[in-house]
């Protein structure tokens, strides 16, 4: 996004993606197109804060989902240790229970 200086005159352009191709959009000169830049300027600005608060939650849910996973991880090997303790044993993906005291 931009002024663009054409024949000695600013004139102000939007830059727009159209598939592959990116396109000027005339937006217009003068104050008008002066308000109009600024109203892009505060978009972008709250696009990034956006997408900046977007990333932290991110990061917030992964943190979260690495806890987790670290919890079930214990909480499987407190499972498996109690079963093996009272004479299970893993067959087949099920936990069944040792023949004559084995």
């Amino acid at each position: 996004m931009g002024w663009e200086l054409r024949n000695g005159k600013r004139y102000y352009y939007r830059k727009i993606r159209q598939g592959r191709r990116v396109v000027s959009e005339y937006i217009g000169a003068g104050e008008f197109a002066e308000l109009l830049f600024e109203i892009d300027g505060l978009d972008r600005v709250e696009k990034t804060l956006s997408r900046i608060a977007w990333k932290d939650e991110k990061d917030e849910v992964k943190k979260l989902n690495k806890d987790i996973n670290q919890f079930i991880k214990v909480i499987n090997g407190m499972a498996r240790a109690s079963l093996l303790t009272f004479g299970y044993h893993p067959h087949k993906g099920q936990w069944r229970r040792n023949r004559n005291g084995q």
